[in-house]
């Protein structure tokens, strides 16, 4: 737990500079990771047999030796563990008003390399599994199995495990980049207070930031880090988003009805629907292990935006905001109270 409390704090510093800055400060580990990836893609595919067979064919299957039929419900489990292993390509979406104009191709063309990308690793990562016949061991991650398959118990495998290592530690900035600009977002909209709408140098949302990096350590402290609990309460968080931004899409194109609307309204629809049985199938399977607190804190979110959000339309009402005042009676000229229509 300390040692994530820390990575924590590097965090929230390099954000704290900027979202230019903690791009340029963690590129290096990211390029070092997907490099490491697809290193171990291509030795893999280019290997007849596993380097090292103790963490290839032998391990027992979870499902065990006589399972021959699989259910409906692990095909669930599986297409929602599928979809946990997409999630941070939301992050771009997020955070398209941090973009160079023009924001929206910069972001679109940004969005599509991330797809490509993260599509090529876990198709060459599945492929790799299949070829070495990999099974679930106690202890030991997939990655790790496929790294010394791939290249064996040397140097290059613990390469690709500190890789991994370091990355999982900084993923954690996917959030920094796009919850503060969110919170922006809704402080716009009056659902949360105006001081999360502003900007320190650098255009960072610096109070963003910030509630970001103490609810973190929260969670961090009461969980005391583990990620059973916190893995879950995070995939809830971000298909129930999805389902929601899906969902709003489909409003949005129905009202508009541009050039070719019900095709993206179908698109998005289809996404929404599957996003939200993952939701669902990682709400039931996890409910017991830490789901459930998500389940009470979504509501209890919403509440606390309506209520500032009331807080702010009364606050309008006692200021007389975008009322305009009545004359007063012949005596104050009639330039002090123009109309629409004059020039003035």
């Amino acid at each position: 737990m300390w040692l994530c409390l820390a990575v924590l704090v590097l965090v929230t510093s390099v954000n704290l500079r900027g979202i230019v800055g903690s791009a340029k400060a963690f590129l290096a580990p990211t390029a070092v990771f997907v490099g490491s990836i697809l290193a171990v893609i291509v030795a893999g595919l280019l290997r007849d047999t596993p380097v090292s067979t103790a963490s290839a064919a032998g391990h027992a299957s979870a499902l065990g030796e006589g399972a021959t039929a699989v259910g409906a419900l692990l095909l669930l489990k599986a297409f929602a563990a599928g979809c946990s292993a997409l999630t941070g390509v939301e992050a771009v979406a997020n955070a398209v008003p941090s973009f160079r104009a023009p924001a929206a191709r910069r972001a679109q063309r940004t969005e599509v390399a991330l797809g490509v990308l993260l599509g090529t690793m876990l198709i060459g990562l599945s492929v790799l599994i299949g070829r070495f016949q990999l099974r679930p061991v106690e202890g030991v991650t997939v990655l790790a199995q496929l790294a010394d398959a791939s290249f064996g118990h040397n140097a290059v495998f613990y390469v690709v495990q500190f890789a991994t290592m370091v990355l999982l530690a900084l993923a954690a900035n996917t959030s920094f980049g796009g919850l503060p600009v969110l919170l922006s977002l809704l402080a716009r909209d009056n659902h949360l207070p105006h001081v999360f709408a502003l900007k320190a140098d650098r255009q960072v949302h610096r109070h963003g930031v910030l509630a970001l990096a103490v609810a973190s350590a929260g969670l961090l402290v009461l969980s005391g880090g583990d990620t059973n609990i916190l893995v879950p309460l995070f995939a809830i968080g971000v298909f129930v988003g999805f389902t929601l931004c899906q969902a709003g899409m489909v409003r949005h194109w129905s009202t508009l009805r541009p050039a070719g609307w019900r095709a993206k309204a179908a698109l998005n629809g289809f996404g929404a629907l599957t996003t939200g049985i993952a939701a669902v199938v990682v709400t039931a399977t996890k409910f017991t292990e830490g789901a459930w607190l998500i389940v009470l804190a979504l509501p209890l979110l919403v509440a606390v935006f309506e209520q500032v959000h009331r807080a702010y339309g009364r606050i309008g009402e006692c200021l007389e905001l975008g009322r305009v005042p009545a004359r007063l009676g012949g005596s104050a000229p009639w330039w002090l109270f123009p109309s629409p229509a004059s020039p003035g």
